[in-house]
């Protein structure tokens, strides 16, 4: 895992970390009620600075069907659950992934065009000198709070920042990376792991099933796996 990593040119698709499926070879299961248990569960563990919504995927060209997911996002982190019908059999699926930070040509524009709005403001309003000297330590001042935000226990500051377009990239790349971080972003791919485990097993053994498998699905156990893996990432 490792965060961020950052394109300025394109869009880059979200990075697998790590995905497993469970099959159920006959069955049928409500996807909403699995979704709602997690939902529920998360709220009651209270992990700090993540959201839960409900995404619809194509499951092919512009003109497929959908199919809805659960995601579950911390940062760049996302956490994506399925539970779907295959036939006469089932199954739930998992990704834990990561989004590289990216940072399109127009947004840098648009960074640079307020930046420039900002100046020719503050010059306008105080001067040349004294403009220029607030401009200079207000930038001093948004660089320091954004890179400590975290560190000055400014938890609800930090995640807004996050949340903000155009703007939460910026953050991002500038704010400081440190051992908290990376411990709390593998203690939500953890402990997200095993509710939504959880949450298979108990939704399964309701329906007379009393052990199931979490198999891994990565290129070295199916092979076939590779080449669609790679047109995936183009």
């Amino acid at each position: 895992m490792n965060l961020p990593t950052f394109g300025i040119w394109r869009r880059k698709r979200p990075e697998v970390i790590k995905y497993w499926y469970t099959p159920i070879e006959r069955g049928s299961f409500s996807t909403d009620e699995f979704y709602s248990r997690i939902e529920g569960w998360l709220q009651e563990r209270q992990l700090p600075g993540f959201e839960v919504t409900r995404e619809e995927f194509s499951e092919g060209g512009a003109l497929s069907p959908h199919r809805q997911y659960l995601r579950i996002r911390r940062e760049r982190l996302v956490f994506d659950v399925c539970s779907a019908a295959f036939g006469e059999a089932w199954f739930f699926s998992a990704r834990q992934a990561q989004i590289p930070v990216s940072l399109m040509v127009w947004e840098l524009l648009v960074i640079l065009a307020v930046i420039a709005a900002i100046v020719l403001g503050y010059i306008q309003l105080f001067g040349v000198i004294a403009g220029s000297a607030i401009i200079l330590f207000s930038l001093i001042g948004g660089f320091m709070l954004m890179r400590n935000a975290l560190t000055l226990g400014l938890h609800d500051l930090d995640a807004f920042f996050l949340r903000i377009p155009i703007f939460g990239t910026l953050y991002e790349l500038v704010r400081k990376e440190t051992y908290h971080r990376y411990d709390t972003r593998l203690m939500f791919l953890d402990q997200t792991e095993a509710l939504v485990k959880r949450a298979v097993e108990e939704m399964t053994a309701a329906g007379g099933i009393k052990q199931v498998e979490f198999k891994e699905a990565w290129p070295e156990a199916h092979p076939a796996l590779a080449s669609l893996l790679r047109r995936l990432e183009r």
